[in-house]
């Protein structure tokens, strides 16, 4: 059997630039529900900037975690009003601090005030350097030693800790070593039988699928639309993994996961299989029960995001961080994809009905018979082209045996792919490890007694 690649799924954030991209997966596009969305964010953006708080500094911070919290839900004209209103409260701090400088008398030595001054960079530094992260702390001395806030001891040791992560990334081997699999990336588009993929990895006692946690949708975004109870606990965490971070799911750190994936995904998965619950029915947690092994699958969707110039923007905000998910010698990558045409299809009728898995398969045949085409839309053909190349370019330059999973290739043998996404995320074999009572989403390519001339069956 050969080595397989551990998959992870991740979704991209849907901004509310055009009905595509806030509907990358279970969500339906409802222009009433984005405008109650805008609405709720721009309140707590608003509420944050009236004050009144007891101090200039207390208030700016309230502006920024309200700035932070909300960048992807709030209107534009709100966030910008927002952080002309925290540059303003910046420059304000900064005035009364010289005048305070000016009027009081010094009373301690010029090193004591440099080690004051010195003491919130050195701390965020140090943050960083416990991340572990590449991108975490290349960030950091971007701001801290490019400023020189910092202390020299401390930038250096940022600096050698970078350094060495990096050689190690250019180093690292393709990922061959089953026992070293955390994370399977499901890099896919919404319509390619992604959320069967990623519940093929999942359906093992030392798995589990967190499903889209990387899209910033509205929602639910750990648990699939039409997902089985008895998946629960099984396929999917019981409740929401993010609970268990510091802060939990409201917290910045949650809200800034798109662009910290790797120390993100560390943090919540360690949480969740580590935590004294049990894994499934009669289970202890997975790395009790597997010796340490506790692989996450997730899904990372793509098209949608180089459909316009704005939406690329925000994917190349976020890009280095997928890179160095990707790089991580813990990752493997499945790459599943579908036929452009038979994908748009099926997109638009997922976003045109709301239904992502399940339905009635006869009422969506006949929409796909009336509104669906044998090529697809140039828009569609340039956006899928140019996610798979991206891909395929980053598994490359890390130097990562992608798993190519056709579309086609997996519902026409959905078990024996399960068997080599196993192997690939190096789960141990044997009747213990096996989920008898979990229920799969329902998806169509598990009903395939109707079917379109022009279309096979869609997930």
């Amino acid at each position: 059997m050969q080595p397989m690649l551990a998959v992870a799924i991740c979704a991209l954030p849907p901004l509310s630039i055009e009905p595509s991209a806030r509907v990358l997966s279970e969500g339906f596009f409802d222009p009433a529900l984005a405008a109650q969305d805008h609405a709720a964010c721009d309140a707590a953006v608003r509420e944050a900037m009236k004050g009144p708080r007891p101090s200039v500094g207390t208030r700016l911070e309230a502006v920024v975690d309200a700035i932070h919290a909300n960048a992807d839900c709030a209107s534009v004209e709100v966030l910008n009003e927002a952080r002309a209103l925290r540059a303003k409260l910046r420059e304000e701090m900064r005035a009364r601090t010289t005048l305070d400088r000016k009027m009081k008398t010094p009373a301690i030595s010029a090193s004591t005030m440099r080690n004051a001054m010195q003491h919130a960079p050195d701390d965020a530094l140090r943050n960083a350097i416990e991340s572990n992260s590449v991108h975490v702390l290349t960030n950091a001395l971007h701001v801290y030693a490019n400023a020189k806030t910092a202390s020299p001891e401390v930038v250096k040791e940022a600096r050698a800790l970078r350094d060495k992560l990096r050689g190690e990334k250019r180093a690292a081997p393709t990922g061959t070593h089953s026992s070293d699999v955390e994370f399977v990336v499901v890099a896919a588009s919404p319509r390619s039988a992604s959320t069967a993929v990623a519940e093929e990895v999942a359906d093992h006692r030392c798995s589990i699928s967190f499903n889209e946690m990387f899209n910033t949708r509205q929602g639910d975004l750990w648990h699939p639309q039409s997902m089985q109870k008895n998946a629960l606990g099984c396929l999917y965490p019981g409740a929401a993994p993010c609970s268990s971070l510091q802060g939990g799911c409201n917290s910045r750190w949650y809200h800034q996961r798109l662009w910290h994936m790797l120390p993100a995904l560390n943090l919540t998965r360690n949480a969740w299989c580590g935590r004294p619950g049990n894994g499934g029915p009669n289970a202890p947690s997975p790395m009790a029960s597997c010796n340490g092994k506790c692989v996450v699958a997730i899904k990372m969707f793509g098209p949608d995001m180089f459909r316009t110039p704005e939406l690329r923007k925000k994917f190349d905000s976020y890009a280095p961080s997928f890179e160095e998910l990707i790089a991580y010698k813990g990752t493997r990558l499945v790459i599943v994809e579908r036929d452009a045409a038979d994908d748009e299809c099926s997109y638009n009728y997922s976003r045109a009905s709301g239904r992502w898995h399940g339905g009635n398969k006869q009422v969506e045949h006949s929409w796909k018979a009336q509104n669906c085409h044998a090529a697809p839309s140039a828009q569609f053909a340039s956006a899928h082209a140019e996610w798979y190349a991206w891909l395929r370019e980053k598994a490359a330059q890390y130097r990562k045996d992608a798993f190519e999973l056709p579309f086609k290739k997996y519902i026409t043998d959905a078990l024996g792919t399960r068997q080599k996404l196993h192997a690939l995320a190096g789960l141990p074999e044997g009747p213990e490890f096996e989920q008898p009572n979990c229920g799969h989403t329902p998806t169509l390519h598990q009903s395939r007694k109707i079917k379109t001339d022009a279309h096979p069956p869609s997930e």
